[in-house]
């Protein structure tokens, strides 16, 4: 009897080794595996950034284009004679009526707003502005409460407009689009 207890005691060691052997092994794939995760993540997010990298770099040029467009835009409408005409014309008749809409400056705005509001369809702007070199809105294709306000003044003086506005009085200007009135 000791012979088979020794006999199934050396079975059961051998079956414990079997059973060690598979475990470490389970564990040593695992780990391998983990790892082999760990650098996939790794590569994968790399790549990502790398991709956002050259997406952020292409559409910043994108947009210098397209601001550098409208840049161009201001510069040749600003030397037209139709647009200097015009800012004089909505000038001296808001000067002398003393408001928008009046008696001089409706037909003025018949005259000139027609082809400043095409101008700003076919361009897609949502708006354009004549000021005058006094920093009054003497037209604007909306027609917003601002029309007739001088950007030199409260409550417009503080505003992006009239921070455009004075760069505008040395060279064409955009400026940040910022709430304001």
């Amino acid at each position: 009897a000791y012979e088979d207890s020794e006999q199934v005691f050396t079975n059961l060691v051998g079956i414990r080794e079997a059973r060690k052997r598979g475990i470490d092994s389970f564990f040593s794939t695992t780990r391998h595996n983990l790892w082999s995760l760990v650098q996939t993540v790794g590569a994968i997010r790399t790549e990502a950034f790398l991709r956002l990298d050259a997406l952020h770099t292409i559409k910043k040029k994108e947009l210098e284009r397209h601001l550098n467009g409208r840049l161009v835009d201001v510069s040749v409408l600003a030397h037209t004679n139709m647009v200097i005409n015009a800012t004089e014309a909505f000038s001296q008749a808001y000067l002398v009526d003393g408001e928008i809409g009046g008696e001089l400056w409706t037909p003025v705005d018949s005259t000139y707003g027609p082809a400043l509001r095409a101008y700003a369809d076919r361009r897609g702007y949502l708006d354009l502005y004549l000021i005058n070199t006094d920093g009054e809105i003497v037209f604007n294709v909306a027609q917003r409460s601002d029309l007739g306000e001088c950007l030199l003044d409260e409550p417009l003086a503080d505003s992006s407009l009239s921070k455009c506005f004075t760069k505008a009085l040395a060279k064409p200007a955009i400026a940040d689009f910022a709430p304001y009135g």
